[in-house]
């Protein structure tokens, strides 16, 4: 390494870990959050509906929902407003099902679906096996007659 490089190599790790720089990501905030949080506000507030009255309500319904959780910030909300859910409820056990849908899938579900992709992978590659690789294609000239998707054309 030249002294060239060293100074730039000296730069560089200046830009990345200088007081500046880590001063700024002091907060752990990346930009993966901010545009998760983002698409999350999108949904509640879409772009083509203009609703200023109840705009602040709606985004702090959803910073509790993310900070909470969809089936707890509902819990608290119908609390707060003095509406009670008996135990055992339809209401209940639709914020459950709701909330389960919500959380990323169990191991179990994500083996069932690899070996689902995988069986139809092998399907389709199974299938394509049979339309374009019967036999007589590897055979002499004078064999490929007899192969189906080929009959329209003259090979011989």
């Amino acid at each position: 390494m030249t002294e060239n490089d060293k100074g730039s190599l000296i730069k560089c790790v200046d830009i990345m870990l200088s007081p500046t720089a880590l001063d700024k990501t002091k907060l752990l905030t990346s930009t993966q959050k901010c545009e998760a949080v983002n698409r999350s506000y999108k949904t509640v507030n879409p772009k083509m509906i203009i609703n200023p009255r109840n705009f602040a309500g709606r985004i702090h319904g959803q910073v509790h929902n993310l900070y909470n959780g969809y089936a707890v910030s509902v819990l608290i909300k119908t609390k707060s407003l003095g509406a009670t859910l008996t135990k055992g409820s339809s209401v209940k056990r639709q914020i459950r099902k709701t909330e389960a849908i919500s959380i990323t899938p169990n191991k179990d579900v994500i083996q069932k679906r690899t070996i689902t992709r995988y069986a139809a992978r092998q399907r389709r590659y199974h299938l394509h096996e049979r339309l374009h690789y019967n036999n007589g294609l590897t055979d002499t000239v004078h064999g490929m007659r007899g192969v189906g998707q080929l009959r329209d054309h003259n090979y011989v």
